[in-house]
């Protein structure tokens, strides 16, 4: 369960929503898709931190200025802005008008350790960035560009060329030359370097590197964390109540201690796979948070859709989570048949799915919410079982097509 809501802040004047496993919001320029996106991005950061570190202060003074400054929201609160953000873990309350302007509440699953650990990501639509010659020495503020910047710094050098990266909505190849420290990209054996090809390929590169690195590279990464596990692990050792700095002799049963990243571990009886399993949850990443901002820039149609079906197979046979903000009808097309896949899938014989170019994607419907941003609030556009129904696309759709067939009644094709 994640429960949110927002009030008067920026161009939203009120939302509330349950987060889904896949949640989609499309809304004209300066609508207020991206603020919903910044907001649930932070929350969920927020979330972890307070479930991996259990320190809650620092973050509940500092909430507002912290989000403005990270995510460019200056100037977009107010005296009765309000946000409420509500899950299994934790309970985040901003409202200026309380003596606290910010309280995160703890809830027993946090105490009883049953959090798992999860990357936050957040791709800005300035995504390419990366591909501007000396991008590096840029002198960034602590910002939502600067923490995507670092990830994709650290998360590229995992492919070489020896063995790059197959991005398949591109039918190109990536690596990079950490000799030279130049990004590559293959496309039918030649060789171009990523800065001096096509903007699609600029903007799409990073994006489905960096979904694909944290979905599928989790023990590649673990090592990037260093300081992040000695934190944890020492709170999650100490909720256990583990003696850390003796030697034990011999006479201890093999069932009640284990070494785990540099620390010997004593536990209770029977508690050792549970206790094991915890360890992981907290210093392992084991579920992808994306929060992605127009996904389909520069891209031809059919790549949108094809680069959607990438990103729903991340998260249709795992915990992963996606939130896109969109105003490409492309997007939609592709999501519509990812879900309309998951709705006849039964009635396709096994043997014909694989025809389907959706078929790896094809999702329940009840896993996906799209919001279209109307009149500073939204409205869920999603029939009864799910399938997007009517929207402003397709009406703005429709107003070009009774403006051609207006035009036509002019046109004297015998000229």
């Amino acid at each position: 369960m994640q429960h949110l809501i927002i009030r008067n802040i920026g161009p939203i004047e009120a939302v509330e929503l349950e987060l889904n496993k896949i949640n989609i919001f499309m809304g004209p320029q300066s609508s207020g898709k991206s603020t919903i996106a910044k907001i649930i991005s932070y929350c969920l950061w927020i979330e972890k931190n307070v479930c991996l570190f259990r320190n809650s202060l620092d973050i509940e003074i500092n909430f507002k200025n912290r989000l403005e400054e990270f995510h460019h929201l200056n100037g977009y609160f107010r005296n009765d802005s309000y946000i409420k953000y509500e899950s299994d873990y934790v309970c985040i309350t901003y409202n200026p008008q309380e003596p606290n302007a910010c309280t995160i509440d703890k809830k027993d699953r946090i105490k009883n350790y049953d959090y798992k650990r999860a990357k936050v990501i957040y791709i800005p639509a300035e995504r390419n960035l990366i591909a501007v010659p000396g991008w590096t020495s840029f002198n960034l503020p602590n910002d939502n560009l600067k923490s995507y910047t670092v990830d994709w710094g650290f998360t590229r050098k995992l492919f070489t060329q020896e063995s790059p990266l197959q991005i398949n909505h591109l039918n190109v190849n990536y690596y990079f030359d950490d000799k030279n420290t130049k990004d590559y990209i293959l496309n039918d054996g030649v060789e171009t370097l990523l800065t001096s090809s096509s903007s699609g390929i600029q903007t799409s590169t990073p994006l489905y590197l960096l979904q694909k690195v944290f979905c599928q590279y989790n023990k590649e990464l673990a090592k990037n964390n260093s300081f992040e596990d000695s934190s944890t692990l020492e709170t999650v050792y100490q909720h256990f109540h583990f003696p850390t700095t003796r030697q034990y002799g011999h006479s201890i049963p093999e069932s009640e201690y284990f070494w785990y990243k540099g620390k010997y571990c004593i536990v209770q009886p029977g508690m050792k796979d549970k206790v094991i399993e915890a360890l992981d949850n907290y210093t392992e990443i084991q579920r992808v948070q994306s929060v992605i901002e127009e996904p389909e820039l520069n891209l031809f149609p059919e790549t949108q859709q094809k680069l959607i079906y990438e990103l729903i197979s991340d998260a249709t046979n795992s915990e992963n989570q996606i939130t896109i903000t969109t105003h490409s009808p492309y997007i939609l097309f592709a999501l519509n048949n990812c879900m309309l896949g998951g709705l006849v899938r039964n009635n396709i014989p096994e043997e014909d799915r694989p025809t389907f170019e959706s078929y790896p994607s094809w999702i329940d419907p009840k896993l996906v919410s799209v919001y279209e941003i109307q009149d500073r609030t939204i409205r869920r556009i999603q029939d009864e079982e799910g399938i997007i129904k009517d929207n402003y696309l397709n009406q703005a759709y429709k107003d070009n097509i009774n403006e051609y067939v207006g035009l036509l009644n002019y046109y004297d094709d015998e000229e």
